[in-house]
């Protein structure tokens, strides 16, 4: 876009003040659009009428204008302020009656609205204290397309038999509508609609015992803080172990792994295979760990509700096993058991059999039971000195 100088904005400005040549005649005279024009003239009049200057400003006037040409917080006038105050003060009147997110434009138009009947408030100043356009304000101000549409949802609703306007959720009665009207309507609308006329359907609620909340945020402030704090390294066999939980896809569903690693070497020291994610799965794992001298030892496991469970954290206690838990979703607090997990699926072969085929649970079980036997003793570690985990000896 062009930059016109000062003085040529105050000639433009000068011949129309005379009165004897518009905006059309000054565009032809020196070879610019009408708008620009209009733009140059208009942005120096006064914003409270569309009259012509009553004097012709300076040249010297029309510089600090144009060098202010951005409204800054020390430029505003004190009928800014009195909008200001006038405007917020309808809006915290309307959002204590209306809190909902989505009719926050609404409340900010109605605001304005009433701002504008008190006498000598400017609307511009109201919306751009609200920060929405003006054109805004002007097309949202008397419309109620939304309401109409509504209601003409809801008589399709009321149409439906009583026992699926009272019963049926948001999805069933849009598939209904759908059905024997023909016409789509998305269930979000539906049930905003509902919820408006007081039509959404009752959902049985989920009992729990008194208290039931206020006990699992207590259980969880009580949970074993991060003990190992990253520290993935043992002086002696047992005295560090970590653990976890992996999931394989079966040709009858999910198969699980709960392995134990013992960081002085390692070594997987014990692991459990099962159908089913549950209590069975860690204590069986559990139970082939009590063949080793774990009393004064360390398990680390993250959050999850197998590891939080009262019978886990009690076997552990009986046994004088020090319990500590990553902190919640953070993976790189265990990352030895997820870095064992993530090179069994690669190394094992289970990821490029996936792309191809399912294997059968049995199938699945053997090729993990082989890939832990050669982990244990035949893949050499850098970490270890190149040894295996059960020919290093520290």
């Amino acid at each position: 876009m062009a930059n016109y100088s000062i003085e040529f904005k105050a000639q433009l400005i000068r011949e129309y003040k005379k009165g004897e040549i518009g905006f059309k005649a000054l565009a032809k005279k020196y070879n610019i659009t009408r708008d620009t024009v209009r733009g140059i003239i208009r942005s120096y009049l006064p914003k409270q009428n569309n009259k012509r200057l009553a004097e012709i400003p300076t040249v010297l006037d029309m510089k600090e204008k144009e060098d202010d040409k951005v409204f800054s917080k020390s430029d505003k006038d004190f009928d800014y302020y009195k909008t200001a105050a006038l405007y917020w003060q309808e809006y915290a009147k309307l959002l204590e009656k209306e809190v909902k997110e989505n009719r926050k434009k609404k409340l900010k138009i109605q605001a304005i609205s009433k701002v504008a009947n008190i006498n000598n408030i400017s609307i511009c100043k109201a919306c751009e204290i609200a920060k929405i356009p003006r054109s805004s304000f002007y097309f949202n101000r008397n419309n109620n397309l939304k309401e109409k549409s509504d209601a003409e949802v809801m008589a399709l609703i009321a149409r439906l038999p009583e026992t699926s306007r009272k019963r049926a959720g948001s999805k069933t009665k849009a598939k209904m509508i759908y059905q024997q009207f023909g016409i789509t309507i998305n269930h979000k609308r539906i049930a905003r609609i509902c919820k408006e006329y007081g039509l959404l359907a009752r959902n049985r609620l989920k009992k729990h015992p008194k208290d039931y909340y206020v006990n699992k945020e207590e259980e969880r402030k009580n949970l074993p803080k991060n003990e190992l704090n990253r520290e993935f390294s043992a002086n002696e066999p047992f005295k560090k172990m970590c653990t976890d939980v992996s999931y394989f896809k079966t040709q009858s569903g999910w198969l699980y792994l709960s392995p134990t690693m013992d960081l002085y070497n390692r070594k997987i020291i014990a692991y459990s295979i099962s159908k089913n994610n549950d209590n069975n799965l860690v204590s069986d794992m559990f139970r082939k760990l009590e063949n080793f001298k774990l009393k004064g030892a360390m398990i680390h496991s993250d959050q999850g509700v197998l590891y939080t469970s009262k019978d886990y954290r009690k076997k552990l206690k009986d046994n004088k096993i020090k319990q500590s838990m990553s902190r919640r979703a953070n993976c790189w607090d265990n990352a030895c058991i997820e870095h064992f997990f993530g090179i069994l699926k690669v190394e094992s072969g289970y990821n490029e059999i996936l792309k191809k085929k399912v294997l059968s649970f049995n199938e699945t079980k053997k090729l993990i039971e082989n890939y832990i036997e050669y982990y244990n003793n035949k893949r050499i570690q850098k970490n270890l000195g190149w040894h295996t985990p059960s020919s290093f000896c520290g």
